[in-house]
């Protein structure tokens, strides 16, 4: 009776195991400084890496969640615009944007999420920024990547 016992306990202990790892998840994350950092692209126009949300991630070759927050503070005529990067290319040419016009200022929060599908192997995911002033990124700011099943 014993021996069915531990028989029984060790195949529910296999189970639960085969369980869990069937609901593991692939997902990164990476949170930005509490500094305040400022663009570093100021009037260029072209698109930059945002230097703190860089990740890399091991994926199977199924779909990825790209999702990012920030906020910024921005002055008159000022614009920000960021967009994801995957392997230091952005994948599409959505981005999220805020524009200030003449006179406004204030902290704006910009985020983003999207679905884009990768193939199998290890990659570097990102946020890239362009800016026109001297706009201001603060504190709270991070980046997920989540691979869905």
């Amino acid at each position: 009776m014993k021996g069915l016992l531990v028989v029984a306990v060790m195949g529910v202990g296999v189970l639960i195991g085969g369980a869990v790892q069937a609901l593991a998840v692939n997902v990164g994350q990476v949170d930005g400084s509490t500094n305040a950092i400022p663009c570093t692209t100021p009037g260029t126009g072209t698109f930059v890496e945002f230097p703190e949300l860089r990740l890399s991630l091991e994926t199977q070759g199924r779909p990825v969640l790209i999702m990012f927050h920030l906020h910024v503070h921005a002055t008159a005529d000022e614009d920000v615009l960021l967009r994801p990067s995957i392997d230091g290319q952005s994948p599409e040419p959505f981005f999220v944007w805020v524009q200030s016009g003449p006179g406004q200022f204030g902290v704006t929060t910009l985020s983003f999420s999207r679905v884009y599908q990768v193939p199998p192997g290890r990659h570097v995911f990102g946020v890239q920024m362009s800016c026109q002033g001297q706009p201001v990124f603060l504190a709270g700011r991070w980046l997920t990547v989540y691979e869905l099943r």
